[in-house]
């Protein structure tokens, strides 16, 4: 898919999809599912979260984000690994240290799939998602202005 201003644009028929929070959702025309990223006007230009920006782009911080990010869904390990870009082999040797620390839990299987979501009564998860907020409001409070500045030139 295309990002571009808010919007994305479906590969399958060219339809532009809105985006305004993190979801999956239909396309109306090709009736295919789009996995919509966080996007507003302040992130739009941004290739990297802000928690990967910071903390560097190693695959626990890339599965972390992933998990901080879409907490309200559960994931198996292939679609983590396929949406993060880590490879199953290292996503094998990182995810039990995940679940040990109760950072993610089990919620349910389908078929042979075991799915997982982000363990949000975790005191770590807790955490993670509250130094999360911060660092996306810091970069906002940093970029509000020269956006304004834009605006007005």
């Amino acid at each position: 898919m295309f990002r571009k201003q808010g919007f994305l644009t479906c590969q399958n028929c060219k339809a532009i999809l809105s985006i305004n929070k993190s979801t999956y959702m239909i396309c109306g025309i090709s009736k295919k599912y789009h996995h919509i990223y966080v996007v507003d006007c302040v992130y739009m230009e941004a290739k990297k979260s802000i928690f990967v920006e910071t903390f560097g782009e190693t695959p626990i911080v890339k599965v972390l984000d992933f998990f901080l990010t879409f907490d309200s869904f559960d994931y198996s390990k292939s679609s983590v690994s396929e949406e993060t870009g880590v490879s199953r082999i290292t996503l094998d040797k990182i995810w039990e240290d995940f679940v040990q620390k109760k950072i993610i839990v089990k919620t349910r299987e389908i078929g042979r799939a075991e799915m997982y979501k982000l363990n949000k009564e975790s005191s770590i998860a807790k955490v993670l998602s509250e130094l999360n907020f911060k660092l996306a409001s810091s970069f906002a409070e940093e970029e509000i202005p020269k956006i304004r500045k834009k605006v007005e030139a």
